[in-house]
């Protein structure tokens, strides 16, 4: 009896459908290593029994450009945020100190050296009366004089009228010697007038004309300015 011949494929002993290797193993798709069929994951990769390459997913790289793109203008608005904080700090800070150091130098004001500047300049205004009542001044130009004299004495009187300087004897013997010149010239107009009813006074009269009273007012107002020198230098 014949026997019947058929093609039977048979698989090679000790290799799987999966690459190689025995019956009991798998093979890993992202390293190649065969491992043990009861591994879960690739003992050299670490990689998971069913991973597929192919099946990956795919990354959106518009979605990731966006969350970047936000992540920096998060930043960037936080920064500026810290930036304005700052600034208004620093703006306060500097208020402060412009404060403390504004309020310092008014307790200090009038600043050292100015108090004997101010003094020397109502001197110079005083002692230039003296000199034309020495030589022989005219009413009219002594009241010209005197106008002067009446200026300085008075914001000498404001800046240091309330003043630890209005104790100190320049400041007395200057400010009296101005008052000194004023009322000369007050008590000379009566003179005038008193001589001379219908003109009420005489603008061209000589200073060597004036009464006594004049003279003694005069002569006192010159020793306070001697004083006053003597205290300043």
């Amino acid at each position: 009896m014949a026997e019947t011949s058929e093609n039977i494929s048979v698989e090679p002993e000790g290799e799987s459908a999966e690459g190689g290797g025995s019956p009991a193993e798998w093979f890993c798709k992202n390293c190649g290593q065969h491992n043990a069929d009861s591994a879960a994951e690739c003992m050299f990769c670490g990689f998971d029994r069913g991973y597929d390459p192919e099946a990956a997913p795919k990354v959106d790289l518009t979605r990731v450009t966006d969350t970047l793109r936000e992540v920096s203008e998060q930043q960037r608005k936080r920064v500026l945020f810290y930036a304005e904080v700052a600034k208004d700090v620093l703006l306060l800070v500097l208020i402060v100190v412009l404060l403390i150091v504004g309020t310092r130098l008014m307790r200090n004001w009038p600043f050292q050296g100015a108090y004997e500047r101010d003094a020397e300049r109502l001197l110079d205004t005083v002692l230039t009366v003296q000199s034309y009542v020495d030589l022989g001044v005219t009413k009219a130009k002594y009241d010209e004089l005197i106008a002067a004299v009446t200026v300085e004495s008075t914001k000498f009187s404001i800046k240091y009228g309330e003043r630890a300087q209005r104790q100190l004897e320049s400041y007395q013997k200057l400010y009296q010697a101005a008052e000194f010149y004023a009322t000369a010239g007050d008590a000379w107009q009566k003179q005038l007038e008193e001589s001379d009813p219908s003109h009420r006074g005489n603008p061209s009269a000589l200073s060597g004309n004036a009464n006594s009273q004049v003279q003694r007012l005069w002569e006192n107002a010159k020793r306070n300015a001697l004083i006053a020198i003597e205290q300043l230098d």
